[in-house]
C-alpha cells in the first residue's frame, strides 16, 4: 500500500487498521476518500512511531511494558476467537442445555401500579396506605400524590418482569396477592413505593430454535470457561511470595 522511509504498510496492516476503525472490511462500494483518509492517518503513525524509535521511546521501561500488555491483548483476543471458532456443539449438547436452563417452572411477570414518594416522604407513604384501608381509589392517589413519571397514568406500569425493577421492588410485588398492595411503603433508591398488583402471569418458556443462537454463545461460554482452567491447572506458576503478601495486606486494609 506504501512505504514509509522503506518500512512497508502492507495491505493486511491496512485491512485490520481499516476494520478497527470502521469495523468493515475494505472493499466494495467505500469511497476512495476514506480510503485515502485512512492511509494518511496510517502513515502519519508510521512517520511518528519510527521517530519514536529513534529517540529511543520504544526503550523506556513504562512503554515497552504497555507494548507488551497490548501483545498479550492482541494474543488473548486472539486464542478466545479461534476456541470459539472450534466450539461447535452438536443439536444433543444444545438441547441438554435447553433441558437444564429451562427445566424449572415458567417465571411470572406483573402487572402493577404504583405511587412514587421522595425520600424524605415516609409517613406520607403511610398515610396514604391508611387512604387505601378505608377504599380509597388507587389510580387517583397515584395521580395526584406520585412523583414518578407514570403519576399521568395513575401510577400504571403496565407488565415487567422480575428482573426490570430494582430488587426490593420486585420482591415487595412478589408478596402480594392479586388486587393487593402493600401494607408499608417499599424503599428503593427512587424513594418510597406504595404498590398494587393487579395481576400476575406466567412467562412461557421459549421454543428451542428462538433461543439457539443464545445457547450456542452459552455453551461456548462455558467451554471456554472449562479450557482456560485446564490451562492454568497445566501452566507452570510461581508467585513472588513478597508481592503476594503485599497484595493480601493491602486487601485486609480494604476490608
Amino acid at each position: 500500500m506504501a512505504w514509509v522511509n522503506g518500512e512497508p504498510i502492507t495491505r493486511t496492516i491496512f485491512s485490520q487498521y481499516f476494520f478497527d476503525r470502521t469495523k468493515r472490511l475494505p472493499g466494495g462500494d467505500i469511497p476512495a476518500k476514506q480510503y485515502s483518509q485512512l492511509l494518511g492517518q496510517l502513515v502519519n503513525s508510521l512517520i511518528l512511531s519510527q521517530e519514536a524509535a529513534k529517540n529511543g521511546l520504544d526503550q523506556k521501561p513504562s512503554v515497552t511494558a504497555k507494548l507488551e500488555l497490548l501483545r498479550w491483548e492482541v494474543l488473548t483476543q486472539a486464542a478466545i476467537q479461534d476456541y470459539v471458532r472450534k466450539t461447535n456443539p452438536s443439536d444433543e449438547e444444545l438441547k441438554a442445555l435447553y433441558a437444564k436452563k429451562y427445566s424449572g417452572p415458567p417465571a411470572l411477570e406483573y402487572k402493577a401500579r404504583h405511587i412514587l414518594l421522595k425520600a424524605e416522604d415516609e409517613e406520607q407513604a403511610k398515610h396514604l396506605i391508611q387512604e387505601l384501608d378505608q377504599g380509597a381509589d388507587f389510580a387517583e392517589l397515584a395521580k395526584k400524590n406520585s412523583t414518578g413519571p407514570t403519576a399521568s397514568a395513575g401510577g400504571d406500569l403496565g407488565w415487567f418482569g422480575p428482573d426490570s425493577m430494582v430488587k426490593p421492588f420486585t420482591e415487595a410485588v412478589q408478596t402480594l396477592e392479586k388486587g393487593g398492595y402493600s401494607k408499608a411503603p417499599v424503599k428503593t433508591q427512587f424513594g418510597w413505593h406504595v404498590i398494587l398488583l393487579e395481576e400476575s402471569r406466567e412467562i412461557p418458556h421459549p421454543d428451542f430454535e428462538a433461543v439457539r443462537k443464545e445457547l450456542v454463545v452459552s455453551y461456548q461460554q462455558q467451554a471456554l470457561k472449562a479450557y482456560l482452567k485446564g490451562l492454568t491447572e497445566k501452566a507452570d506458576i510461581k508467585m513472588n511470595p513478597k508481592f503476594v503478601k503485599k497484595a493480601e495486606s493491602k486487601e485486609s486494609k480494604v476490608e
